[in-house]
């Protein structure tokens, strides 16, 4: 498991927008700057969600569920 600053950060720069917009349909835009900048990590209830988006841009999924 890694955290979702460090796969956050490990996103391609095409692929950014993409992730954020994605995560900012469960979350608000301050709590996906808090995750991104490691002040927070997401709740357990959104690894799935996390893993989808990954996995659907072809990361390694960064939650085990």
């Amino acid at each position: 498991m890694t955290t979702f600053q460090k796969f956050y950060q490990n996103v391609r720069v095409c692929d950014a927008q993409t992730v954020r917009q994605e995560v900012e349909k469960m979350v608000s835009s301050v709590t996906f700057l808090n995750w991104q900048r490691g002040k927070f990590e997401p709740a357990a209830q959104y690894w799935g969600n996390i893993n989808r988006i990954a996995d659907s841009l072809g990361y390694e999924k960064p939650y085990k569920v």
